[in-house]
């Protein structure tokens, strides 16, 4: 899978993800450190997991992930983005983690991770003060207020 791992991975999300050992086996797969040239076939699996109704343990796995400092950026991003739409998600967490976070494309994916939590009044608060910090945020913040 690692030649080209998008083709199988999206195989799998149309056609396996109401199969539970497929979603087993993919989320298996992530629990394993991937080798350098494997965190392409983990992205992957967490863009096509996003869309599954998975559980807390799930949500646990992807937020172990998303904070995991050695791996790149965009599988930080699709673990917190795979990590909003668990049962673990809490709206304090991503919140939490946006401000702590240096990666400005990690930051706007958990930002983006809000949409499911709404826009409240310390959401908007969150969001003017990571603005001042990274004004290409406001247009995510924007986004989250337009959709809630």
């Amino acid at each position: 899978m690692n030649i080209d791992p998008r083709l199988p991975t999206d195989y799998l999300g149309k056609m396996g993800l109401d199969d539970q050992r497929v979603v087993g086996d993919l989320v298996d797969h992530l629990c394993s450190a991937p080798e350098p040239r494997g965190e392409a076939l983990h992205l992957h699996q967490l863009r096509v997991l996003d869309t599954a109704k998975l559980g807390e343990p799930e949500g646990s796995l992807f937020e172990r992930i998303a904070v995991d400092r050695p791996r790149p950026g965009p599988v930080k991003s699709w673990a917190w983005k795979a990590f909003s739409v668990t049962p673990r998600c809490r709206p304090t967490t991503l919140m939490e983690a946006a401000d702590a976070e240096e990666d400005p494309g990690v930051r706007r994916a958990i930002v983006l991770g809000l949409r499911k939590a709404g826009v409240s009044g310390q959401r908007r608060t969150v969001f003017r003060s990571m603005e001042r910090r990274d004004p290409d945020l406001r247009f995510a913040g924007r986004w989250l207020e337009e959709v809630a």
